[in-house]
């Protein structure tokens, strides 16, 4: 069992995870959010301090923060299996997608595989650009979105579809980001 994610030249990608027991818990979905996005939050904070000293992350900065990245990385696949019917073990992204994964999701830990293409445009963004332009952004969408998809006490089929491109994107951000923390 891997758990830590695995890049490969060619855009493979496998590995997994430990899920945080601070996340684990949906019964009050809004502490849920407050705890996820603190959790990005902490992750943006602790680059720029790492990065105050010299402007690079090296050993032990860099190791904390791919820790951290995985954490959240686990926060979106809890959230992507909790907008899935019944909550089954096993979700997956699609083949038309630039990032494409089966991750099992077990007790204490997730694993998975998948591809994950290059995107020049978010290859090139700098971390803060990323993190401050790209991903709260998005963030803030997705948790819109389900504010509104459950404003009438259901989710419909389209929503759900919504809601789980718009976490699958989130995902692929993710791992491009966490991509080049590891091999840059």
């Amino acid at each position: 069992m891997k758990l830590k994610i695995v890049f490969y030249p060619d855009g493979r990608w496998e590995g997994g995870g430990m899920l945080p027991r601070r996340l684990q818990d949906f019964t009050r979905l809004a502490d849920w959010i407050r705890r996820f996005l603190e959790e990005v939050k902490d992750l943006r904070t602790h680059y720029t301090e790492s990065m105050q000293n010299d402007g690079r992350l090296l050993g032990q900065e860099k190791a904390n923060l791919v820790i951290e990245m995985e954490e959240v990385i686990a926060g979106l696949v809890l959230f992507r299996r909790y907008l899935t019917e019944e909550h089954p073990g096993r979700i997956t992204a699609g083949s038309s997608s630039s990032f494409k994964y089966n991750i099992q999701i077990y007790e204490t830990h997730w694993t998975g595989n998948g591809e994950l293409a290059s995107n020049d445009k978010l290859d090139r963004m700098s971390f803060a650009d990323l993190h401050n332009d790209l991903i709260l952004r998005k963030i803030k969408i997705v948790f819109a979105r389900y504010g509104a998809a459950v404003g009438d006490g259901l989710i419909s089929e389209d929503e759900r579809k919504s809601l789980h491109s718009g976490i699958d994107q989130l995902l692929g951000d993710f791992f491009r980001i966490e991509r080049r923390l590891i091999c840059d």
